[in-house]
C-alpha cells in the first residue's frame, strides 16, 4: 500500500503499491512519474530563484518534496502542486486498494 500526503507546498509518498511484480507495477510507476515531475519542476523554480527553500528526497518507496516559495512565485508553486494532486487523486480513486491519500 502506498500512503500519499499532499498539501499546498509538500508531497510525501511512502510504501509500494505491490499491484504487480517490481518493474511492472503501473500504479507505482504512475505515482513515481508524478512525483518526479513535481521534483523536476521545483528544481527548475529553485534554479530560477523562485524558491526560498527546496527540501526533497527521491528514493524507491520513500519520497518527499517540501518547498517555501518567495511570495511572488507562490501562485506557480500552488498550481504545480494542484496539478500533481489531481493526478494522484485520480489514481487513488481508480486504485483505492493500493493508494491511501491524505491531506497534509
Amino acid at each position: 500500500m502506498v500512503r500519499v500526503r499532499v498539501g499546498p507546498m509538500e508531497l510525501e509518498v511512502t510504501g509500494h503499491a505491490q499491484s504487480a511484480e517490481p518493474g511492472k507495477d503501473l500504479v507505482c510507476c504512475s505515482l513515481s512519474v508524478l512525483t518526479q515531475t513535481l521534483a523536476i519542476y521545483m528544481e527548475k523554480l529553485m534554479n530560477q530563484g523562485c524558491l526560498l527553500m527546496l527540501d526533497k528526497q527521491l528514493e524507491p518507496g520513500d519520497a518527499y518534496i517540501r518547498v517555501i516559495p518567495y511570495g511572488w512565485s507562490m501562485k506557480n508553486v500552488i498550481i504545480a502542486f494542484e496539478v500533481i494532486r489531481a493526478g494522484i487523486t485520480t489514481l487513488a480513486e481508480d486504485y483505492p486498494e493500493y493508494i491511501t491519500l491524505e491531506e497534509a
